[in-house]
């Protein structure tokens, strides 16, 4: 089950360095548990040529391990060196070729992979140039936002959006802004206010003074 599944999860390029890391720790454990015991026995009972076989022995089983991995690593760092056009050392002619001090020839695999310096050297001047390019890639992408920003701002500003117009049919709108029905109704007529009757005015009473001087002054 566990063969499938892992076959599968090879098959994704964000899960195979995760599934390769996961076996080749558990490989380098069995092996540590299967020659660390012999070699420490061949010491203890002091068969320093049988320790150093051994010791050989493991170390080879541990390239195989690591050796593919080196591999894979300096083949990506030279594609993405190459991509970003950063100076890669060009690879030996010949298998033999021991004395190039850029390059180590994997017997694991038969292929060519960067030595130590030469990986982390190269390694810096990628890191280096993808930084430019991400700067460069920055500097595009806010010159196109600032453009599509203005042109949007432009469109709106020349087309007017229409809204719909809240009067009836048959109304207008007037200088003030209120609907006012295209044929203007006729003037109210307007009735007389009633005019009303004067009040009858009320006799004043004589007091009982004035009529008794009046009554005086009456001849005899």
């Amino acid at each position: 089950m566990w063969k499938w599944i892992r076959k599968q999860l090879r098959k994704i390029p964000v899960l195979r360095d995760w599934v390769v890391s996961i076996e080749d720790s558990r490989a380098h454990r069995k092996l540590r548990k299967e020659y660390v015991p012999q070699i420490e026995k061949a010491r203890r009972e002091k068969r320093d040529v049988d320790a150093q076989n051994l010791y050989a022995e493991w170390h080879h089983y541990q390239n195989q391990i690591d050796e593919p991995n080196y591999v894979t690593a300096s083949d990506r760092l030279v594609a993405k060196a190459r991509r970003l056009h950063v100076l890669v050392p060009d690879k030996p002619t010949r298998y033999d070729e021991t004395k190039n001090d850029d390059w180590w020839f994997a017997d694991t695999t038969g292929d060519w992979a960067l030595r130590h310096p030469t990986y982390e050297r190269l390694q810096r001047e990628v890191q280096a140039a993808q930084r430019a390019a991400n700067d460069e890639w920055r500097k595009w992408a806010t010159l196109l936002l600032a453009l599509a920003g203005f042109a949007l701002g432009w469109a709106s500003f020349q087309a007017k959006t229409k809204q719909p117009d809240p009067c009836q049919r048959n109304y207008y709108r007037n200088d003030a802004g209120a609907c006012v029905f295209a044929v203007s109704p006729p003037p109210p007529v307007t009735q007389p206010a009633p005019v009303p009757d004067k009040p009858i005015p009320l006799r004043k009473k004589s007091s009982p003074a004035k009529s008794s001087k009046k009554q005086l002054s009456a001849p005899k």
